[in-house]
This record gives C-alpha cells, structure tokens and sequence, in this order.
C-alpha cells in the first residue's frame, strides 16, 4: 500500500509537542522582555543627565560693550546648546547677566529672541537667532 501524508494521531503528537514549547517558552519571554524594560529605563536615567547638564556659568561682571555682550551670548548658547539645539535668549539671560552685568528692560512682542536691554544708561534692541546661537544685530533703541 503506497502511503502519502500523516495520520491523525501523528498530527496532534506534533501539535502537542509545539504548544509543551510554547507554554514553557512564552512566559520565560515575557520575562525577559520586562527585565529589558526595567534595564532601558535605567540606563536612560543614568545616561540622560550627563548628556543634558550644562557646565556651570562663572559669574565675571565686568564693564561691557555691544560686543562683549554679543560674543558672551553666544559663548553661553554654545555651552548651553543640547544635542544641537540652541536655547532661547530668554533661557540663557541669568548667565548673560551674571557675566555681563547688562540690565534687562524686557522682552519685545513676546519673542524669547528679541530683548530691550541696557548698556552703560544706553538702551538697545538685541536680535537674537536662536538657530545658530548668535545676536543677528545690535542696534540703540
């Protein structure tokens, strides 16, 4: 007789055999990926802050020009830059002006970017561009 194919029987043996693997293999699995969470979490918490800490600003007043305060700005926004992103004029300010001892009068139209600030009694605008870290101008208000 010419036998082509499985038995019944020997179907399910095989079957049965794949889910004893299963049951045994899924859970040990769902184990380990949950141990891989917990493990990329902390790694992410131990890794993350010394990516995004910026080195402390040393306070240094000194008589400042439009240029002092031009390349000081951009010297904070280098050093305060995270993963190529520059802050905001307004976010780097308190280093500006612990370095600089420029006085700010405030900020125009709302833009974080744009500040009314005074040099020596004298009042200017400063035009910030926040995508490359630098004072686009500087002009006497």
């Amino acid at each position: 007789m010419n036998k082509k194919g499985f038995t019944l029987i020997e179907v399910i043996i095989v079957l049965v055999i794949i889910g004893i693997i299963a049951a045994i293999a899924i859970p040990h699995y769902a184990g380990w990926k949950e141990q891989q969470k917990k493990l990329d979490t902390v790694r992410a918490a131990v890794e993350e802050p010394a990516v995004k800490k910026a080195p402390p600003i040393p306070p240094t007043v000194k008589s400042t020009t439009t240029d002092d305060l031009t390349s000081t700005i951009y010297e904070i926004a280098v050093l305060k830059s995270v993963g190529g992103e520059r802050p905001t004029l307004k976010e780097i300010w308190p280093d500006v002006a612990s370095r600089t001892g420029v006085v700010l009068k405030g900020w125009l139209n709302g833009n974080n970017n744009v500040a009314l600030v005074s040099i020596g009694g004298t009042t200017y605008v400063v035009n910030y561009d926040q995508s490359v870290g630098m004072v686009v101008n500087v002009e006497e208000f």
